[in-house]
């Protein structure tokens, strides 16, 4: 009986080793093809590897640490021919001290004060209101919302999908962005929805600016994106959440990754994580010690009137702050959406939406009584 038992022991490990090694090649296949299509980005690999296969296990099912996993590298628009700001900083693997603040092999970004002196934020103003000015400049900048980009949400959509990671050189406004953007960006695990970062803010700021953005992109549609805001100084950034937190001392805070669906009413297949900070007028700097992502299981019972759970599509379940949509009756056919959200068959169509159902299909479309949003205040100073 012993023996049948430790047969069993061993061919369950010999499994469970093969599988990790074959995750670790499929992603270190998919990070040698990224790192070949963004030759033109500044690349960051952490130096801080682990062979030990227990490392891989916690890598592949339990907490990651991004700044250690070894699959991951950090890119970056700091050192690009067509950035030249003096003073902008993006590094890994940092140790130092700022402010009094000390790190150790954690991360350190700052973008240099080399916009233009005034009192108007000509740089933030210039790219947010002139007559075709959009966010999409992925591959030098962090994505924002344009007046010209609220105008036709679909549009916008189209401008920021598809984009398969190289550098648009002949992209002038990349010049400018450059001046008050410095970012970082790494594509997260699948099947992770909690981040867990430490951080400080080394310099603060005063006006137009944020000391940091923490903004999760859907891979497939960077013009999908969730953002938190840390001490952002006037109304601009699109943020979707944000606090204020005191300067010179680390500041611990949970991301719970699964905002981004209860906004956008869909997950999705794969996120990007981008740290960053804007400014306009100043130099804030912001340095983290500790990032990492894991999974956390959240209440996902849906309980019918048999008391049975029910799945919701390919789903086990929703969670608590989700309800399940169908087409009629179907198994197959259904999706977790935000119960803020109506259903449109299938589909989790917004409230002010109308929501349409033909023989042919549904569709959920904006009303087209929608009235343009008028021009932000930002686009009327002088």
């Amino acid at each position: 009986m012993a023996a049948r038992h430790f047969a069993a022991s061993l061919a369950a490990c010999i499994v469970l080793a093969l599988f990790v090694n074959a995750q670790q090649a499929k992603q270190e296949g998919e990070q040698c093809l990224l790192q070949r299509s963004r030759s033109k980005i500044r690349t960051h690999v952490s130096s801080t590897h682990s062979k030990d296969h227990a490392h891989d296990f916690v890598a592949v099912f339990g907490e990651i640490d991004l700044f250690k996993h070894k699959p991951l590298a950090w890119t970056t628009n700091v050192g690009q021919d067509f950035h030249d700001c003096s003073g902008s900083h993006f590094k890994t693997n940092y140790s130092g001290t700022r402010s009094g603040m000390v790190v150790k092999d954690g991360m350190i970004l700052k973008v240099g004060h080399c916009a233009p002196n005034g009192t108007v934020p000509t740089v933030t103003q210039g790219i947010s209101c002139q007559a075709n000015a959009t966010g999409c400049h992925m591959w030098c900048a962090p994505v924002w919302q344009s007046y010209h980009d609220t105008q036709d949400w679909g549009a916008f959509d189209e401008r920021c999908r598809g984009w398969d990671g190289e550098s648009v050189s002949n992209d002038a406004g990349c010049v400018k962005m450059g001046q008050i953007f410095t970012w970082a960006r790494v594509e997260l695990p699948q099947h992770k929805n909690h981040l867990a970062l430490t951080y400080a803010i080394t310099k603060n700021c005063t006006r137009w600016c944020s000391p940091l953005w923490v903004t999760i992109y859907d891979k497939n549609n960077w013009a999908k994106a969730y953002r938190w805001c840390v001490n952002r100084k006037d109304d601009w950034g699109m943020c979707d959440d944000e606090e204020v937190v005191s300067k010179g001392t680390w500041h611990d805070k949970a991301f719970d990754l699964s905002k981004f669906m209860q906004k956008h009413g869909y997950l999705a297949e794969e996120f990007v994580l981008e740290l960053a900070v804007y400014s306009e007028f100043e130099d804030p700097e912001v340095m983290f010690n500790s990032l990492k992502l894991s999974h956390v299981n959240e209440d996902s019972s849906v309980i019918t009137e048999s008391g049975d759970e029910e799945n919701c599509g390919s789903q086990p379940a929703c969670g608590v702050e989700h309800q399940c949509c169908r087409k009629g009756n179907s198994e197959v056919e259904a999706t977790c959406c935000p119960k803020a959200w109506s259903c449109c068959e299938d589909s989790c169509c917004p409230n002010y939406y109308n929501c349409t159902i033909t023989d042919a299909g549904h569709t959920c479309k904006p009303p087209i009584e929608h009235v343009p949003l008028a021009p932000p205040a930002l686009c009327s100073l002088a």
